[in-house]
């Protein structure tokens, strides 16, 4: 699944990603797509149970322009925020 696009500007961000998990196996597996053929993974992990779990990187990006979310191995809610740091 691919996101609706969305803008960043160059700067460093906090990437912070809320799922709910409803199976008791679940990987969420989230890249960021941007200019310049930009691919990088935000997120691989595995959750061992159901719920909601929080999880947090950070990015730097070199160029600001407009940028996509795909997340893959996933079929329950998933929201992804980023901040300026």
């Amino acid at each position: 699944m691919v996101s609706d696009p969305f803008s960043l500007a160059a700067g460093r961000y906090k990437v912070t990603a809320t799922i709910e998990s409803t199976s008791d196996i679940s990987f969420f597996i989230c890249h960021l797509l941007g200019p310049n053929n930009l691919d990088e993974i935000l997120f691989n992990e595995y959750a061992e149970q159901s719920g909601t779990w929080t999880l947090s990187t950070v990015v730097t990006l070199d160029e600001g322009g407009e940028f996509f979310l795909q997340v893959e191995n996933t079929d329950f809610p998933w929201q992804v925020q980023f901040e300026p740091l």
